[in-house]
């Protein structure tokens, strides 16, 4: 069911992704994705989409 805080297909929430963002604008993605306990394969499909 489509959730107007999440984008369609994502595992996420908008508030979540803008974090992941955040960190991996100051810190390489291996560790944003470290510090967030999320594989880094999600966390690169996020920077890909935006």
């Amino acid at each position: 069911m489509p959730v107007k805080w999440a984008r369609a297909l994502s595992h996420f929430t908008w508030r979540f992704e803008a974090w992941a963002m955040r960190l991996m604008a100051v810190m390489p993605v291996n560790a944003a994705a470290r510090e967030l306990r999320e594989h880094d394969t999600r966390m690169w499909r996020i920077f890909h989409h935006y």
